[in-house]
């Protein structure tokens, strides 16, 4: 399920409506009878929020701008990412920050684009990126450049992948990119496991 909310408070108030979505969740989907107050959410040395193994719930957090998102899911369909970009967001020095950040074979996407074009392919890799490095559980520690998101396919048109293979971190197996149409504003990207069953996702405004 995807739970989301556009509030002014999207950065500062995320641990409410974290708990609030989680319970949501748990109660509507789990069937447990709990309150938004009970939910114990800890965090990771590296600052990553999760629940103990005894709630067997996966879930991902990201905000942008004025809107905050929530992925989240049971623990045996695997771990979830979920990243989010306004499509407005300018990017300055797209090919010097690919060169840094992303892939050779990304960089070599984005040199020479025009500026426009070659913002909105660095948003769309990045949002990639992002979700799949939470899905990892390694975050920014593991390496935007050593996966590629996207490939140029032979008339040289820029094709984004739909699954990638794992590098380390928690998870494991195929994983698979999915655009979330939340907003026309937004780029939403969330990744999972590829394979699991019932893959249609609910996408829920949080009250």
């Amino acid at each position: 399920m995807i739970y989301w909310l556009r509030s002014p408070k999207a950065s500062s108030g995320s641990g409410e409506y974290l708990k609030r979505a989680l319970c949501d969740y748990l109660t509507r989907v789990r069937g447990m009878k709990i309150s938004a107050q009970q939910i114990p959410v800890s965090r990771s040395p590296a600052g990553r929020p999760y629940l103990s193994r005894d709630f067997g719930t996966e879930f991902s957090v990201t905000h942008t701008a004025n809107w905050w998102i929530c992925a989240v899911g049971a623990s045996q369909d695997g771990p979830v990412g979920i990243d989010a970009e306004e499509k407005e967001r300018r990017v300055r020095k797209t090919e010097a920050l690919a060169g840094r950040f992303f892939s050779e074979q990304e960089a070599e996407i984005l040199a020479g684009l025009p500026e426009k074009e070659a913002e909105q392919i660095f948003l769309r890799m990045w949002v990639r990126k992002e979700s799949y490095l939470k899905y990892t559980g390694t975050g920014l520690a593991g390496g935007m450049n050593t996966f590629s998101t996207a490939e140029r396919d032979e008339d040289g048109a820029v094709r984004f992948r739909r699954s990638i293979f794992p590098q380390g971190g928690r998870a494991g197996g195929e994983a698979e990119f999915t655009e979330v149409n939340l907003s026309e504003e937004l780029y939403v990207v969330l990744c999972r496991r590829a394979g699991v069953k019932d893959r249609e996702t609910e996408i829920w405004k949080l009250m």
